[in-house]
């Protein structure tokens, strides 16, 4: 049940940048503009996931769980009949903040049971993340943006159908297990160091996957080209997101986050200098690669931090780092977003420089929990 609907939350919050190059031809902005959008609505979703952890707005987790869904489904059917980016923003603020309010609560379930299930977790989102571009920009190429809206009502139709037989078999009820937690500063201080990853990770990210659409299209390839490579990536984070969790079983969180900043710097300059589609898309796969690895292992390590308080841990993992490096991008594409490949470059040369951050200070990243046991 998690795994399906964290399949759906991210299949269709990962619509945007995909189209970034057909909203920059129907409503007649540059890359930045868009850029800017994408950026400021990935900000809200990602920051107003503490309020949703807090405050969660349904006592049960079923009710929770159809309204988020459905609120971030039933939007898209709308887009067609945006005629102004205005109303497009206001559209898919609507989906971005029913995704906000399913993550923590999700994600908080599935830590019930230990890694394994939040591996599970992320695991969904991944997969609909990487299905999602594929499959828009193919909709879109094939028979317009009018085509999103026979997706989006049979997607929701499917859902309601199956979320009712499940609920018939089995009762969901995650607010049982996670009290409602005003933000402290003496949970978040254990937490800090993930923090600081996970927003510097996805700054980076952020713009790899916002710009690089926009650039293969100045490149001359067409939308399903930049859609094939968002999916492509993601699914190769599949594969990435298992093997970190190996690694920091095996080992530590911080040698998963190294590996991950160092693989991504060197993916990214590698794809700013090919030629080709094949090296092109090697490059790219390598840098989403690098980037996975450390997606699920940030969330396991902060609720092992405040295992009494896993909503909390997981919307700091997830939507407070998410918020300020949706941030950091949204104030980088106002000022550079025109200047689309040294954009895309520079983030390869700021992750290498965390990457030697995270060797000259170790013992930065080795803080102990809130309940006392000490993190790796």
């Amino acid at each position: 049940m998690l795994f399906l609907s964290h399949f759906l939350a991210d299949f269709f919050a990962s619509f945007p940048s995909p189209l970034s190059p057909y909203f920059i031809g129907v409503h007649g902005g540059d890359s930045r503009t868009i850029a800017m959008v994408i950026a400021t609505l990935s900000l809200l979703s990602s920051l107003s996931q503490i309020f949703f952890a807090t405050r969660p707005l349904f006592q049960k987790s079923e009710v929770q769980f159809y309204i988020s869904l459905s609120l971030l489904i039933l939007p898209w059917s709308l887009i067609p009949f945006s005629s102004h980016i205005y109303t497009l923003f206001l559209i898919l603020v609507v989906a971005f903040l029913a995704n906000a309010s399913f993550h923590p609560q999700g994600a908080a379930l599935s830590g019930e049971s230990g890694s394994q299930g939040i591996t599970l977790f992320v695991s969904g989102g991944i997969a609909g993340a990487a299905l999602g571009p594929i499959f828009i920009t193919w909709i879109v190429s094939s028979g317009g943006i009018s085509g999103i809206v026979p997706l989006t009502l049979g997607i929701w139709i499917c859902w309601t159908i199956l979320f009712l037989i499940i609920l018939r078999k089995r009762d969901y009820n995650i607010s049982s297990s996670i009290p409602r937690q005003k933000f402290s500063l003496q949970f978040f201080l254990p937490l800090l160091p993930i923090w600081i990853m996970v927003s510097i990770r996805t700054f980076f990210t952020d713009i790899f996957h916002t710009f690089v659409p926009i650039y293969l299209n100045f490149q001359g390839y067409s939308l399903v080209m930049g859609g094939m490579l968002l999916s492509g990536g993601v699914m190769s984070g599949l594969l990435a997101n298992s093997i970190g969790s190996r690694i920091r079983t095996q080992f530590n969180n911080r040698l998963v986050n190294l590996l991950s900043f160092g693989g991504l710097g060197v993916a990214i300059l590698i794809f700013t200098r090919a030629e080709g589609i094949i090296s092109l898309t090697l490059s790219y796969l390598l840098a989403d690669f690098s980037s996975f690895l450390s997606m699920s292992t940030n969330v396991c390590e902060a609720q092992d931090l405040l295992p009494q308080h896993r909503a909390f841990a997981s919307s700091v993992a997830m939507g407070l780092s998410w918020a300020f490096g949706h941030f950091l991008h949204l104030l980088y594409s106002s000022l550079l977003g025109n200047r689309v490949t040294l954009v895309i470059e520079s983030a390869g040369f700021f992750s290498l420089g965390m990457t030697v951050f995270l060797l000259l200070f170790p013992s930065f990243f080795q803080r102990k929990a809130y309940c006392g046991v000490e993190s790796s």
